[in-house]
């Protein structure tokens, strides 16, 4: 009856810890011009007493924001220091980090991966506790350029840019 008991709550704990660890990641579809964006969101326990830090990730192109979760190891250190992770979907195989305007993609067309984005932040700023003022970007590779536009498109947004091997093409210092 003992071994029961202590069973059955080493259970309840690890169901009601297994719970709260689900709920801090979702998934979020939103509605754009282009089409429904989709990202992924983690936020730290931390956010439920204090505004955290949010750090944007940008997944390579032919990747997601799913396997660029998996990749970095983020969420683990979001919960070690306390910063929310986003990451966001690309609509097509690539980020339109303004090749598109360069016409260099132009069976696809421009699409306007900077207003989801934006609108992205506003979105989570709404559904988590962040402080936008604390806004943070990494890219790696294509997303490593499209995070160069974004930091130049909307620099009053990223307190901080961190590029991974990517490099600025000819095209984008015109954009």
């Amino acid at each position: 009856k003992r071994l029961f008991l202590i069973l059955t709550s080493f259970l309840i704990f690890g169901v009601s810890a297994s719970l709260q660890a689900q709920s801090a990641n979702q998934t979020y579809t939103l509605a754009t011009e282009d089409g429904e964006r989709l990202f992924h969101l983690h936020v730290p326990p931390q956010a439920d007493d204090e505004a955290v830090p949010l750090v944007i990730a940008l997944h390579p192109m032919a990747s997601s924001g799913n396997a660029m979760r998996a990749l970095t190891g983020l969420n683990e250190a979001a919960d070690e220091y306390g910063f929310a992770v986003a990451y966001p979907q690309a609509l097509s195989f690539y980020w339109d980090d303004g090749r598109a305007a360069a016409g260099m993609l132009a069976d696809d067309g421009e699409i306007d991966d900077i207003e989801f984005i934006n609108t992205m932040i506003d979105t989570i700023a709404e559904e988590a506790n962040i402080d936008t003022e604390r806004v943070h970007l990494t890219g790696l590779a294509q997303g490593g350029t499209m995070a160069y536009r974004l930091a130049c498109a909307m620099p009053e947004r990223f307190v901080s840019v961190a590029i991974i091997g990517a490099l600025m093409w000819s095209y984008q210092p015109d954009d």
